[in-house]
Formats: structure tokens, sequence, C-alpha cells
């Protein structure tokens, strides 16, 4: 994979966990989406400095039908309830579903 996919991917990555974070209900989880986005964005940020190196040209995001059938589905189906169709997208973080948060019960 190159660096301008990667880059692409980790930023995909980052919309998503930002869209995960702001549909969960719990707070505490939402805010575990948001750190994950938070990481996501630094390592495209990595990515996006390896393609400059190579000269690349500055590289435009952009999603795919996927994401956005995904994004669709977090305003009516909670993130939890979706876990299959994110586990087979490959989504990091959705071991908050195993266990309750400290403080959670």
């Amino acid at each position: 994979m190159s660096a301008l996919e990667s880059w692409q991917e980790e930023m995909r990555s980052a919309w998503l966990y930002r869209r995960l974070g702001a549909a969960e209900p719990d707070p505490a989880r939402g805010r575990l989406f948001e750190q994950l986005a938070a990481a996501a964005e630094r390592q495209a940020g990595v990515w996006q400095g390896l393609h400059r190196k190579q000269g690349g040209a500055e590289p435009v995001f952009t999603l795919t039908a996927r994401l956005r059938v995904v994004a669709w589905l977090l305003r009516f189906i909670r993130p939890q309830r979706l876990r299959p169709v994110l586990a087979a997208m490959k989504v990091r973080g959705l071991s908050v579903y195993d266990r309750a948060l400290p403080g959670h019960a």
C-alpha cells in the first residue's frame, strides 16, 4: 500500500471514529472513539509527510460509499448494534462493547 493509500485509510478511519463517537450514547465510549479519531489523524499526518517526501501532490480526502452508508445507519442504529458491520470493516476499538467501562455498570 502506498503512502497516499495509507493516508486515505487513516483519514477514513478518523472520519468514521468521529461519527461513532457522536452516535455513541455513552459519553465514556464516545470519548474513546474521539481518541481513536485523533490517533488516526496523527498517523495520517505521518503518511502525508512521507507522501510529500516522495514528491506527491497534496492528497484529497474522499469517502467510500460503504462509509457513507454506515454513517447514515448510525443516525438510526446505535454503534453497538452495528458491531458486526463495523467488525467486518476492521474498525478498531470495538472491544469497548465487550466489557463495562470503569464507573459503568
